[in-house]
């Protein structure tokens, strides 16, 4: 139980860093909203993460590996940065204003992972219902070096519909290099 824990923190965190990196660009565009685009940093960073991920993994310019999880992030946020609206000065004045926003989003957001994991934790069986082929999707995704990534029941097949979703869950588990059964329940 220690190691799920401790693999809950280590996706917390990862998406985090992830949320971090695309906050000034959440904030560029959401900055009307009463928390300034922090709140939609996280899924607004995955996504952009995500995709430029498989851009250049779709197009044969990097494989799907660690070096491409993380330089996809640096892209993101080197962009994000660069493309920042204030200064730095008036991000921190941010986190001094809105501490308590700050700290009531990530204990809630890290509180709901930590439940929906301890669920998980209860019956982490990958049986029943539509787990087993999602599943193989996982980890036909994971194992590929390009996209579109392998299907898992067709021979030299690659998997030719929607994916994104479970693509998602496999950057992070390929980013933090979990293995995939537990990436799957992570996700």
């Amino acid at each position: 139980m220690t190691e799920g824990i401790l693999l809950v923190l280590l996706w917390w965190f990862t998406i985090g860093i992830i949320g971090f990196c695309a906050w000034p660009l959440s904030h560029r565009f959401f900055r009307s909203f009463h928390d300034e685009g922090f709140l939609l940093s996280k899924g607004l960073g995955l996504v952009l993460v995500g995709f430029i991920n498989w851009i250049l993994c779709s197009l044969h310019i990097l494989s799907f590996s660690l070096f491409s999880t993380i330089a996809s992030i640096m892209i993101v946020g080197l962009a994000s940065w660069f493309l920042k609206t204030r200064s730095w000065s008036e991000f921190l004045s941010f986190f001094k204003r809105q501490r308590k926003l700050v700290i009531a989003v990530e204990l809630s957001f890290l509180l709901a992972f930590i439940a929906f994991a301890l669920i998980r934790m209860a019956n982490p069986d990958i049986a029943q219902t539509e787990k087993m082929p999602d599943f193989a999707f996982l980890t036909g995704i994971v194992t590929s070096d390009h996209f579109p990534p392998r299907d898992p029941w067709f021979a030299n097949g690659t998997i030719n519909y929607f994916y994104y979703g479970h693509y998602i869950i496999g950057f992070l588990t390929k980013l933090t290099r979990v293995p995939t059964e537990y990436g799957y329940n992570l996700g």
